[in-house]
């Protein structure tokens, strides 16, 4: 049961080594992980000499100091990668405070864009519509109203409020 156990062992050791090393690309900071590799490497042949003495019983190698010397290098190896993998947090911290900086920015230019936008309409609907309805709240002023039937006088007063109305709400919603 122990071989089995240390196979398997061996086995993910090797497999988290080789997921580790496809990572190397992809990071700024390669170092971080090929020291990871080499130190899931380096438990996977700790595990190969545990697993060796089940089946040699001569020691080629004084066996404590070998695992010894090999934990020293995986500990220096994680610990190493691991500052290196500090970094790369840090650098991503650093990316997303610019990219939150960048959109920003442009919902700022978004913002000023419209206002100016608003801006310029109001501008063109108070030049092109405040004359046209002050011309036409003239008109109507200068319609001799003891002329007019009760009914007609009636209906230049409302077309004069109504124009003298417009002009006003114009100039209110245009400044």
């Amino acid at each position: 049961m122990l071989k089995i156990a240390l196979v398997i062992s061996m086995l993910f050791q090797l497999g988290a080594a080789v997921f580790s090393i496809s990572l190397v690309r992809r990071t700024r900071y390669n170092i971080s992980w090929i020291l990871v590799s080499a130190g899931l490497i380096l438990m996977a042949i700790r595990r190969l000499f545990d697993f060796s003495t089940l089946f040699w019983e001569s020691n080629l190698f004084q066996r404590e100091e070998i695992n010894a010397w090999i934990g020293v290098l995986i500990s220096v190896f994680i610990f190493i990668g691991v500052i290196f993998i500090r970094k790369i947090f840090k650098l991503q911290d650093q990316v997303e405070k610019l990219r939150l900086e960048s959109e920003q920015k442009v919902l700022s230019a978004i913002i000023n864009t419209e206002e100016k936008e608003r801006q310029t309409f109001a501008r063109e609907l108070h030049d092109g519509l405040g004359p046209v309805l002050s011309s036409i709240k003239m008109t109507l002023s200068a319609i001799k109203q003891e002329t007019l039937t009760p009914f007609n006088r009636e209906v230049i007063n409302k077309a004069f409020n109504a124009s003298n109305t417009s002009v006003t709400t114009l100039k209110r919603n245009c400044q």
